[in-house]
């Protein structure tokens, strides 16, 4: 790790580990820039299952067409017109696509560059801190003085959204291997659970109830190329009150004219990587 190293031998296998090691410091040396997009879709009630991505047309995202707009005076607009295509993936394209599915919210714009077989580790969220663990110590007293005891708190935390773990692996013909762990984590709620009492004192530690969300992955691919992680759907219940003008707000009799709605949502998380080689 200190960069240094001690070989003895003759001068010709001096020689080998010499280019061994300035291959080996170059492979090593390498990075991957990964620009990435987290977005979140709330599915419409006809895409119950999940986004459907046959129906999306990604091959034409980023298409550049020339036309014979610019050759009248050398190709008659009565024949074919020229066209030259370059299919390539784009972010904003994508996006806008993804729009006509439902309702989309960017959750996350990151762009990162990582060394050649290291980690990176990207979250969005709340990371939320409860009470773990709680210990308690009596110190004996004097004959006619009351005990002392003395309360340690513990604390621990728990995510409340997205993390993504990124390990990227570099071949000589230039093409990048990414392992990719994304995790969604939903705090549900913190359950305070009493645990004993000590003399007039009550201890209590919190319990918290995660909803998960997980899936890894190894893919390869060459640099440039953008690849796409979907299928984490969650579904939420919330409740929606709603009441005539006026009439709703009137005392005692206002609540006749008020109801309350149960709407269900779900949503599909999406997580777009584009991976490039960084230039040495």
């Amino acid at each position: 790790m200190a960069g240094t190293i001690i070989v003895t031998a003759t001068k010709k296998d001096l020689g080998k580990v010499e280019n061994y090691l300035a291959r080996l410091s170059k492979v090593l040396n390498r990075q991957v820039i990964i620009e990435a997009r987290v977005v979140e879709v709330q599915l419409s009630k006809s895409l119950r299952y999940g986004i459907d991505w046959s129906a999306l047309d990604i091959n034409s995202l980023g298409q550049v067409t020339v036309k014979t707009d610019k050759f009248t005076s050398v190709v008659s607009e009565t024949l074919p017109s020229f066209q030259i295509g370059v299919a390539r993936w784009d972010f904003t394209g994508l996006l806008k696509a993804l729009q006509t599915m439902g309702e989309v919210r960017v959750l996350s714009n990151p762009k990162v560059n990582i060394m050649n077989g290291q980690t990176a580790l990207l979250c969005v969220g709340r990371n939320v801190t409860f009470v773990s663990r709680v210990e308690t110590t009596s110190t004996a007293a004097a004959t006619g003085v009351v005990p002392t005891t003395t309360f340690t708190v513990y604390t621990s935390s728990v995510l409340s959204g997205i993390m993504i773990g990124i390990v990227p692996y570099i071949s000589e013909a230039g093409e990048i291997s990414l392992t990719i762990t994304p995790i969604v984590s939903d705090l549900i709620r913190l359950e305070d659970r009493t645990v004993g009492k000590v003399g007039e004192n009550t201890i209590q530690i919190s319990l918290p109830t995660v909803d998960l969300r997980e899936l890894s992955t190894t893919v390869k691919t060459k640099g440039g190329q953008m690849f796409i992680i979907g299928g984490l759907i969650q579904n939420r219940d919330r409740l929606e009150d709603k009441q005539v003008p006026f009439l709703g707000s009137i005392p005692i009799i206002g609540h006749l004219f008020k109801s309350r709605e149960k709407i269900e949502e779900k949503t599909e998380l999406i997580i777009m990587l584009r991976p490039t080689i960084a230039e040495q």
